[in-house]
């Protein structure tokens, strides 16, 4: 079975390894179901209606890493000149990873910034959002006996905290 792989570069064929480097190998022709992702991501960003910030979350898994080549993709089809909107990479380090993730995470944010550079994309900016002393999630729940939030609970603390404290340009 043939190993799927987002660029022509990138598998190599004798050991089935997959590599990257930061810098993006050129990309195959796409799938239909990317294909139409990628046109989406570029009509929407060329959108002249809304010149609000693209800013895309991504914990480096799976499937956040492929909306993330997406919007790769779509801003090298677009011209350098029709580049005029920012667009945020953004990524959390809550602390409370395994060393060897939060690395990973902190590789990938400074890979991309350094990879944006390279290729003209001066719109990209990655980020890497985290918490300040009082306000880590230990803290809170440790500390404070707040009640840790679930997904089904309106009390959602974490999200109001984060949106408080974080703000982009």
């Amino acid at each position: 079975m043939e190993q799927l792989s987002f660029f022509s570069d990138e598998v190599d064929s004798a050991s089935k390894t997959t590599t990257f480097t930061g810098i993006l190998p050129p990309i195959k022709p796409a799938s239909n179901a990317i294909r139409v992702v990628i046109e989406n991501i570029k009509e929407a960003y060329l959108d002249r209606k809304n010149q609000m910030p693209f800013v895309v979350t991504t914990s480096f898994g799976k499937d956040s890493t492929l909306l993330c080549l997406c919007m790769w993709g779509a801003l090298l089809e677009i011209p350098a000149n029709l580049r005029l909107r920012k667009v945020y990479f953004i990524s959390s380090d809550t602390g409370l990873e395994h060393p060897n993730l939060t690395k990973y995470v902190h590789d990938s944010i400074n890979k991309m910034n350094q990879s944006a550079a390279e290729q003209g994309l001066d719109c990209v900016e990655a980020i890497l959002v985290e918490p300040n002393q009082n306000e880590k999630f230990a803290r809170k729940v440790i500390g404070h006996g707040l009640v840790m939030p679930s997904s089904k609970s309106p009390f959602r603390w974490c999200t109001d905290k984060w949106s408080a404290t974080c703000s982009l340009n």
